[in-house]
């Protein structure tokens, strides 16, 4: 191909191997590449509940809120 060996060296090192999202992590956890991906749309556990709670506590201090006649 008249290529020298240092720029067929450097295209052989950018070459990427395909991964599916199903393959295991190959460590103990028996993971999927799926699992360890981060869903950066999903609600953290601790925020979540932190505003469930807080809802609830906005909730029933509007229930104790009297009408004021009008």
């Amino acid at each position: 191909m008249g290529l020298p060996v240092e720029d067929v060296r450097e295209l052989l090192a950018l070459e990427r191997k395909t991964t599916s999202l199903d393959d295991h992590t190959h460590d103990t956890s028996g993971a999927s590449v799926y699992d360890l991906i981060a869903d950066t749309k999903a609600a953290v556990p601790t925020e979540a509940a932190e505003l469930n709670d807080d809802m609830k506590l906005l909730q029933q201090a509007v229930n104790r809120l009297t009408s004021k006649p009008s």
